[in-house]
Parts: structure tokens; sequence; C-alpha cells
């Protein structure tokens, strides 16, 4: 999988967690835009991409809107929020 560092630096609006990097769930080396869907990799909120002139920013996105997704984006957003609290789990647990 592919790790890419974003420019804009875009800040989790549920935790305010920096999030400058992104990596494709198919492996590709495509870097996120508008309206594409990710995920915290702190908070595990499911949050959306938003291109304001060129600048990548994220909003969270509700239920309704989640639910809406295709169900392959559903299906990798909620492996990835259960791998987010896999190891937010493993981190309290053994700290070092």
């Amino acid at each position: 999988m592919s790790r890419h560092e974003i420019d804009s630096n875009p800040l989790c609006p549920a935790c305010g967690r920096l999030l400058n990097a992104a990596s494709a769930v198919d492996g590709s080396a495509s870097m996120p835009g508008g309206d594409d869907v990710t995920i915290c990799a702190y908070c595990a909120r499911f949050l959306q991409y938003i291109d304001r002139d060129g600048v990548l920013t994220l909003r969270q996105i509700s239920d309704e809107e989640f639910a809406e997704l295709p169900e392959k984006a559903r299906a990798g957003l909620t492996k990835a929020r259960l791998i987010v609290y896999a190891v937010t789990a493993a981190m309290q647990t053994h700290p070092n």
C-alpha cells in the first residue's frame, strides 16, 4: 500500500489531529481529492475530503451519508475503523 504526503495538512474535525498522509485502500498511487472518503487514524471518525481551491480540508460525514456510500467503500472504512480501534487498544495496554 502506497503512502502519500498531503501538501495541505488537513486536521481531523473531530479530534484536531494532523492527517498529513494517506494510503489508498486499493494499493494504488492515487492521491485523495475532493469528495473522497477516509477515516481518522487517531479517533476513527469517518471523514470526507473537501477541495477548497486546491486546498484539502476534512469534514465528518453523518451516519446517513455513510449509509449512502457504495458497499465496497463502507466495507473498507469499517475494516479500517476496526484496525484503528485494535491499534489504540494495544497502545493503551502496552504503551512502550
